[in-house]
């Protein structure tokens, strides 16, 4: 796109770019052919860079191709970091009522025992149930640290990647910015 982009604009000031902002994509997306079998300027820019990456790799052997990663890029174009944030706090919210109420009650309640006789919660014998949320839960706080964590370094490398093409993950608008990148590229 740069390429082409400084060509066409040969000597002017324009003629000598750097790079290319993310929304000349929705411009090269709705650039359409003159017959609608040969696409949008979107589509020959891919097909091209395609077939260039084809040749390096041909010759130098380890290059990644576009072409074989594109699937990812699309599925990204699909996914709103916004909702993922939000879903992640919510579970994560509702891990550690579940923790403090299971907590509560251990450590105050009477339960029936399997032999049907009453028990405290702090006994060598606790119902199934709670069994199982002691389980679950011994199980879900780590892994939800994990994902935090995770959700922590994803944020900071969208971050990076989009800040290479001079865009930013910040919210200025209802849009997701994350998706808006991906279905830029995608």
């Amino acid at each position: 796109v740069l390429a082409v982009g400084n060509t066409l604009n040969g000597d002017t000031t324009r003629g000598q770019a750097f790079g290319v902002k993310l929304d000349i994509f929705v411009k090269l997306v709705n650039l359409k052919a003159a017959l609608p079998s040969q696409g949008t300027l979107m589509d020959f820019v891919a097909a091209m860079a395609d077939k260039e990456a084809q040749k390096d790799s041909k010759k130098n052997g380890d290059l990644l191709l576009i072409s074989d990663t594109w699937v990812a890029t699309w599925a990204a174009a699909d996914i709103s970091l916004k909702q993922v944030q939000t879903d992640l706090n919510q579970l994560d919210v509702q891990i550690n009522k579940l923790d403090t109420e299971f907590i509560r009650i251990k450590d105050s309640a009477e339960n029936v025992g399997l032999d049907g006789k009453l028990e405290s919660a702090k006994g060598p014998v606790m119902n199934p149930l709670w069994r199982r949320l002691d389980a679950f839960l011994s199980n879900a706080k780590p892994k939800m640290v994990s994902a935090k964590t995770q959700m922590k370094t994803l944020e900071s490398s969208l971050e990076a990647l989009v800040g290479q093409y001079g865009e930013s993950l910040k919210v200025t608008s209802e849009e997701d910015p994350c998706k808006k990148f991906f279905s830029a590229i995608a």
